[in-house]
């Protein structure tokens, strides 16, 4: 596995089920691709979220992935 792969691991067992599978409903794709397309949209935003033991707000993990997942172009991430 290589470093984006992991990350979407990561992503994937700390963010909510119930976000990640409204959303991937939406495009037709698995929780594991929703997470790897955000991995692969914004690299920087992921490695910082899932490497290391910071305990994130969940309403911040939330609003940072929503915000990614549509491709926002005005998006600001709290994270």
């Amino acid at each position: 596995m290589n470093r984006k792969e992991i990350a979407a691991l990561r992503l994937w067992h700390i963010m909510p089920l119930d976000t990640m599978t409204h959303f991937a409903k939406q495009q037709s794709k698995t929780t594991d691709q929703l997470c790897l397309d955000v991995v692969t949209y914004a690299p920087e935003w992921a490695f910082r979220i899932t490497e290391g033991f910071i305990n994130w707000c969940i309403n911040d993990l939330r609003h940072d992935f929503v915000g990614l997942v549509n491709k926002d172009e005005i998006f600001i991430p709290r994270l």
